[in-house]
Parts: C-alpha cells; structure tokens; sequence
C-alpha cells in the first residue's frame, strides 16, 4: 500500500460493510446450486462454475497487496482460463467457497491497509480500474455485484431460490 495510507474512517467502513454484504450474497447464490447441476448448463458462458471462478479470479487480483508485476509472477490457487476451461476442471462448490472466505478476508485487509486516505489518494495497482485505489475497490465491488446478477439470473431460470437481498 502506499505511504498515504492512514487509520480507517467512513470511506474504509462504508466499502467494508457492502463488500460483506455482497460476499455474503455471493455466497448464497452459490449455495442455491444443486451440486448435479454445478458443472452443467445449456450455455456454456453461464456456467455456474465458470461464473464463480471468475469471481475468485478476479478477488485475487483486485485485492492483491503488492503490484501489478508481483500479481502476475505470484502463484494462485487455481489457474485456469475461465472462458476456456472444461466444466471438470473448475474448483468444486466447497473449494470454491472456501477460497471465496479467504478472499473476502483478503479485501477487506486490502481495504483497512489503504485507509480512506489511501483510497483517496494512491495509484491504482491496474490502471484501467480508475484514477485511484478507491476506483479499484469500487471495480472490483461492481465486478463482483455484475457477475452475482448473471448467478442470479441463471438460478431464476432454472427455478431456484436466489439469497436474500443485504
């Protein structure tokens, strides 16, 4: 993080409070999917296992503490190509929110490094986020509140219980 980077106050609070609202969202939706019907869909763009990859792929990244060029030599979890791969070899649901926790964890140590003056006032480790860390943190909020719609969709269209709103 930078040298900016100060106590947390409400900019820090607030992203934390949405950030847990939406991971537990997340988590939800996922539990919504029968463990038969994971890895399977009549779309391959909406598999529920390739959408939820996606996620933990992106959480990584955008919640890295280090830099762009640490980002991309750093190992990962899993790495796979999400667009690509075959449905058998996406994490299970279990691995997958079990990775999802570190990863909630991992974004909010992100955030409380930065602070509100951080946020405010640091580069963005992936310039393309925005002029700031706080552009960051809110692309990756989006990001991940994007991909839990296309969850949601699928599971209204196979008639499943979505999670409830937070």
């Amino acid at each position: 993080m930078g040298e900016s980077a100060m106590a947390e106050g409400p900019i820090t609070v607030a992203l934390e409070d949405h950030y847990t609202r939406t991971w537990t969202m997340l988590r939800e939706a996922i539990q919504s999917f029968p463990e038969d019907t994971w890895l399977q869909c009549d779309n391959p763009r909406m598999l529920p296992a390739r959408i939820g990859y996606h996620l933990l792929k992106g959480a990584e990244r955008y919640a890295f503490q280090g830099t762009a060029e640490q980002y991309a030599a750093s190992e990962r979890t899993f790495d796979l190509d999400w667009e690509e791969a075959p449905p058998e070899q996406f994490p299970t649901k279990a691995q997958l929110l079990e990775h999802f926790r570190t990863m909630e964890e991992q974004t909010l140590a992100w955030l409380h490094a930065y602070g509100d003056e951080g946020l405010a006032n640091d580069k963005p480790v992936f310039p393309w986020t925005g002029r700031n860390a706080l552009a960051q943190a809110l692309y990756h909020l989006r990001h991940l509140q994007h991909h839990m719609a296309e969850l949601n969709s699928e599971l209204i269209r196979r008639g499943l219980p979505r999670g409830d709103w937070k």
